[in-house]
């Protein structure tokens, strides 16, 4: 991943993290079906676990966790 893609990563993320606050049924959907979620608003699937556990939401149904480690998302 490029660093021009790398930004829209974040500001996607960041603007996800917003919706995510004033959107409760976003929120719940999210809860459901987490990386159809994302990546259908346009967050990159390699960047799902790190934005569930920054916004606290890694605990959805059935989603595991990558064997990466990516930080560098927001």
């Amino acid at each position: 991943m490029n660093s021009a893609e790398l930004e829209k990563a974040r500001v996607t993320a960041r603007a996800l993290a917003l919706r995510i606050q004033q959107d409760r049924q976003f929120a719940h959907r999210i809860m459901q079906d987490p990386i159809t979620v994302l990546t259908e608003a346009g967050l990159p699937e390699d960047f799902v676990f790190e934005f569930l556990e920054r916004t606290q939401l890694s605990d959805v149904q059935g989603y595991m966790a990558p064997s990466c480690g990516l930080t560098v998302l927001m």
